[in-house]
C-alpha cells in the first residue's frame, strides 16, 4: 500500500549521509499488531481521514454491553501511540466504547509537512472526535 512506502530523500547530501531509518510504516503496522496480540478484547483498527487528507490512525473497542454509554477516548502523550495504552485497553474497554488514534505525527497517522510559519493552519488530531461522530459517538 502507499502509505506504506518510504520516500527516498533526493540530493547530493543524503546520497553522503548514511541513511538511517529506525523504523518504517511496514515495520511500524508489524510491531503494533504483534504489541495489541495481548488484548482479550476484540477491536478494530480504522483510518479516520481529516480534511487535507491527512489520516488519523484508531482503535476501538465496542463491548456489546457498552452500547449508548459514553465512550472513552485516549489520547496519548508526546512519543507515544495506540500501543501505549495496550495493558490499559481491555479493562477500561470492558464497559464501554473505547477510542485510542495516533495524533498527527505519532504512530501510523500522517506526518503532515510542518508549516513555515507558527500561523499556518494545522489540522486538528481531534477532529476523529467531530468527523468521526458516526463511529465514535454522538459529539456535538
Amino acid at each position: 500500500m502507499a502509505e506504506d512506502l518510504e520516500e527516498q530523500p533526493q540530493g547530493w547530501l543524503s546520497g553522503w549521509l548514511p541513511a538511517w531509518r529506525p523504523t518504517s510504516m511496514s515495520h511500524l503496522k508489524n510491531v503494533e499488531a504483534r504489541i495489541l496480540q495481548c488484548l482479550q478484547s476484540r477491536f478494530v483498527g480504522q483510518y479516520v481521514t481529516l480534511p487535507g487528507r491527512a489520516r488519523v490512525w484508531t482503535i476501538s473497542l465496542c463491548p456489546e454491553q457498552g452500547k449508548g454509554r459514553t465512550p472513552l477516548v485516549l489520547v496519548h502523550g508526546f512519543g507515544g501511540g495506540v500501543g501505549l495504552w495496550v495493558l490499559n485497553l481491555d479493562r477500561l474497554g470492558a464497559r464501554r466504547p473505547l477510542h485510542a488514534f495516533d495524533l498527527l505525527g505519532f504512530g501510523r497517522s500522517s506526518r503532515p509537512p510542518s508549516p513555515t510559519t507558527p500561523r499556518a493552519p494545522r489540522p486538528s488530531s481531534c477532529a476523529p472526535s467531530r468527523t468521526g461522530a458516526g463511529r465514535w459517538a454522538s459529539v456535538p
